[in-house]
């Protein structure tokens, strides 16, 4: 199960960005997602729903392939064995979907928390698009690269 989260963004077709409610669609026993449930929670909107119906000529990754790929990836796999040994743990932070023009951003923080320690550290960011995963030590420091990335091959993932 995926738990809805709230962003500030701005939907596909709107100029403005809102306060939104959103969680993505899979298909029942399928890993693929098919649309984005969106509940407006601003202003003249608040309480409309709205379904961002993915196109059906693309397979579109799912939450939990995107973990899949995450975790079959040799540098996080290997960082997130070493970080999670005695005296550490490695926590994973709650992976966002977010619609971004004819595509879909994947953002998952990761985080490390020493035993002693009350809170965790931001450790690392996994952004996901396309058939791109980028691991880097900031957030600002995974868009600049996969923006780079994706300008360069021009791939279009998906259209409303």
């Amino acid at each position: 199960p995926v738990t809805p989260t709230y962003v500030v963004a701005t939907l596909p077709g709107e100029t403005q960005p809102e306060f939104l409610l959103i969680v993505p669609f899979t298909p029942r026993s399928k890993d693929n997602m098919i649309g984005l449930m969106v509940a407006r929670c601003d202003g003249e909107h608040l309480g409309e729903l709205v379904f961002l119906q993915l196109s059906k000529q693309a397979l579109i990754f799912g939450p939990m392939q995107i973990e899949a790929r995450i975790n079959q990836d040799q540098n996080i796999s290997k960082d997130l064995t070493l970080w999670n040994q005695q005296g550490s743990q490695v926590l994973r932070g709650q992976m966002l979907v977010l619609p971004v023009e004819n595509s879909l951003l994947y953002i998952e923080p990761i985080y490390l928390q020493a035993s002693e320690a009350r809170m965790p550290q931001l450790k690392k960011v996994v952004l996901a698009m396309g058939n791109r995963l980028v691991y880097a030590d900031t957030y600002e420091q995974a868009l600049s690269e996969l923006t780079d990335s994706t300008i360069q091959s021009r791939q279009c993932q998906m259209c409303f």
